[in-house]
């Protein structure tokens, strides 16, 4: 009899023994013909495989019928399961020193259906371009950061400017001096001028960029330099409690931030003292 480890060898070596239990996984029945046309394996091939599977019982096969059963199904499953985790894991080698449990408190299995956007050669900040684009098509967002680069304020500007976005911020005080620049001030101040916005700021320092948009969890990894590293996106229900849980945490220590108040914060820009006194002043 072989061992589970002989049956999980048997499909991890195999991609098409996993490419023919998920042709299969409808529960349905199917021809040889279609099998073959599904996963582009040469009959002889086909039947050594569908033999095999056979003898696990996780098929049934009827003349030229063949039909996953119960077992199967359940094989099928689970090893996919195990096959999403894996490839998480393996995209989450390189930033696994930077994903601190004292931040992310719920168990890593959470993430294993995530996708995870990491930098390459050609796109470092793949990241960063990743987080616009889910911010410039959301409807409902959330977003708790210590930085806003100029590609995710165009995103949110543009969102919200056009009406389609409802938007809630956390940021840190050195967001708001950031956002004293010439180039930015004007995008920022509609943003907070808009009904449809409202901004916060905290005192506290925000480790990590946390976004809930429309239900979708994203959440930056930097290093300790605060490049970025990755951006891990997740609908997984615990995920999501997390980082809803750690936005009201911070937005009900937080002071409001209005056009008026950041229109104040502009003319004392240069006295870094008088804007930490504006932007601690009030918490409304």
């Amino acid at each position: 009899m072989n061992s589970a480890l002989d049956d999980v060898a048997f499909l991890a070596l195999s991609e098409n023994r996993i490419a023919l239990l998920a042709g299969l996984s409808d529960e349905q029945t199917h021809t040889r013909d279609e099998l073959m046309d599904a996963t582009n394996v040469s009959r002889p091939t086909l039947g050594r495989i569908l033999g095999d599977l056979e003898e696990r019982a996780w098929i049934t096969q009827y003349g030229q019928n063949v039909q996953i059963t119960s077992l199967g199904a359940w094989v099928h499953d689970e090893f996919t399961d195990l096959l999403a985790m894996m490839d998480t894991a393996r995209q989450l080698r390189p930033v696994e020193e930077w994903l601190s449990a004292d931040i992310l408190t719920f168990e890593l299995s959470c993430l294993t259906d995530a996708s995870v956007t990491l930098p390459s050669q050609n796109k470092p900040l793949a990241p960063m371009y990743r987080a616009s684009e889910l911010e410039r098509t959301a409807r409902q967002s959330q977003v708790l950061t210590h930085a806003l680069p100029a590609p995710c304020l165009n995103a949110h500007w543009k969102a919200i400017t056009t009406g389609t976005h409802h938007f809630e911020a956390v940021v840190t005080p050195s967001v708001v001096t950031a956002m004293t620049d010439p180039a930015r001030r004007s995008q920022f101040t509609d943003i907070l001028m808009a009904d449809q916005a409202t901004m916060y700021v905290s005192d506290d320092p925000i480790p990590n960029i946390v976004g809930v948009n429309d239900g979708v969890v994203y959440f930056g990894v930097d290093d300790d330099k605060g490049a970025p590293l990755a951006l891990i996106e997740t609908d997984n229900e615990t995920v999501r409690t997390w980082a809803t849980e750690t936005f009201q945490s911070y937005q009900q220590d937080a002071s409001l931030l209005t056009s008026d108040r950041f229109a104040q914060i502009q003319e004392t820009a240069p006295d870094s003292n008088q804007m930490e006194e504006l932007l601690t002043s009030s918490h409304d």
